[in-house]
């Protein structure tokens, strides 16, 4: 009995001295994991995460590690990108939420055929002036059946899942500044998703370096076919192997000519001036994709087609081209420019709508000034004390955030950002939109084909 006494009080004291070092060592930050002690064969429980942030905000990581017969499906992430493969679950955020406690939800299953004692740990990662820290939150013990003091058994071992999460998560090692020492205290949480493992400091996305190489064993096919007079359907053909993830497959918009989707795939298909692009921000578990798109309108001469795939593997991108191919024109083109005069008119209005199509799926870059979920703040705060102009609100993530500038260029934009912290507002950050809808400025520059500036 006496024993068994100092042990518990040996234990509380072991408690007690690590929420103390947790709390010196964390910056304030503490996790702690919240499932039940016991689950049946083959049953699904909600537990959670309790993740008490303070104010720590930017990149941040949550890593889960279940034992043997258990798997974890996503429920409530809090806007974290989710994926579990193998025995580990992760929900990667690149700007935490706004409140200083936030529960992450879960779907904890045990598999029909495990039983005995498994375990859930966790352990929390966040960026704090450039440097790494981890949160770790004791280990929970689950029994699986009735309670026992064997290890996991599982008769039929489920295969590791494949982890799909799109695009591939930032590292945590001194990837981004959190800038807590805001002259104004406004949060600016960012929707970048990060692509590198180049160290940054700033919030927006780091540079991407460009390859011809990867590992991947892509395979592709184009076939056109000259379905009526003056009008080609273009197939592509795509084998991307395990790839996934953020994509794009691009094509020459040769001059004069109309482009129409058929087949998306998945994808989100647009015309961005003289190009053809199929984007897809994650790409189908399936190996192989296939899009079309017809093209028509007024050809006098021939014109190459020059297809490429880009995606990104092992922290770049990797481009894939595809074999040019010529379109030639039409046998009755002579013919229907002298004997149908409605023709050039046609063209011209060809041009007119792949023009406007262009306008309407424009980028621009702008920098963003605050967000806020409840406060009365209005652009002219902005306005009036940092003398800065052209402000714009939007509704976003259930944020009022305010922004400024509309640049095409990247580097414009990154160059008004230097001057907006002169200005007073140091986390200022550039933010890209595709038809006025926010987009990560990763897939901006990927869009645009525009490179990364620090």
């Amino acid at each position: 009995m006496l024993l068994k006494t100092f042990v518990n009080f040996f234990l509380i004291s072991i408690s007690f001295f690590y929420s103390i070092w947790s709390l010196w060592m964390d910056n304030g930050v503490t996790v702690s994991i919240n499932v039940p002690e016991n689950i049946k064969p083959g049953q699904t429980v909600t537990a959670e995460v309790i993740i008490n942030k303070g104010t720590v905000g930017g990149f941040a990581k949550l890593q889960m590690d279940v034992g043997q017969g258990l798997t974890i499906a996503e429920e409530d992430s809090k806007g974290a990108t989710f994926s579990f493969s193998g025995n580990t679950a992760k929900w990667i955020w690149t700007a935490l939420p706004m409140e200083s406690e936030f529960k992450v939800k879960f779907k904890l299953t045990a598999n029909a055929s495990a039983s005995g004692n498994s375990s859930v740990s966790a352990k929390f990662s966040y960026i704090v002036n450039n440097a790494k820290q981890v949160a770790e939150a004791p280990t929970k013990q689950i029994t699986i059946g009735e309670k026992s003091s064997e290890p996991i058994t599982q008769a039929n071992p489920e295969p590791p899942k494949t982890e799909t999460t799109s695009p591939t998560p930032p590292t945590m090692d001194n990837t981004a500044n959190t800038n807590t020492n805001s002259i104004i205290s406004v949060n600016t949480t960012t929707n970048v998703a990060v692509e590198t493992t180049t160290s940054v400091t700033s919030n927006e996305s780091p540079s991407i370096t460009s390859t011809s190489t990867g590992t991947a064993n892509i395979q592709m096919n184009r076939t056109i076919e000259n379905i009526a007079p003056n009008t080609w359907l273009i197939k592509i053909s795509i084998q991307k192997d395990n790839v996934s993830g953020f994509a794009r497959y691009s094509d020459v918009l040769p001059s004069g000519l109309k482009a129409q989707v058929e087949e998306k795939d998945g994808s989100s298909f647009f015309v961005d001036g003289s190009s053809i692009k199929f984007v897809w921000s994650k790409l189908p578990e399936k190996s192989n994709l296939n899009i079309s798109y017809k093209l028509s309108g007024n050809l006098t001469t021939a014109v190459t087609l020059n297809g490429e795939f880009s995606y990104t593997e092992n922290n770049q991108v990797v481009s894939k081209k595809l074999n040019n191919e010529i379109i030639q024109p039409s046998s009755n083109i002579a013919a229907n420019n002298t004997n149908n005069p409605t023709l050039s008119e046609n063209n011209i209005q060809n041009v007119a709508e792949s023009s406007t199509k262009a306008k309407e799926t424009a980028v621009f870059f702008s920098v963003q000034l605050g967000a806020f979920l409840k406060s009365p703040v209005t652009a002219s705060y902005f306005a009036n004390k940092y003398n800065i102009k052209n402000i714009k609100q939007e509704q976003h993530e259930s944020y009022k955030k305010f922004y400024s500038g509309n640049f095409s260029e990247y580097k414009s934009a990154r160059d008004y950002r230097e001057e907006v912290k002169t200005k007073g507002i140091q986390d200022a950050f550039v933010i890209a939109h595709k038809n006025y809808t926010r987009i990560t400025v990763q897939e901006a520059l990927m869009i645009t084909n525009q490179k990364w500036y620090p």
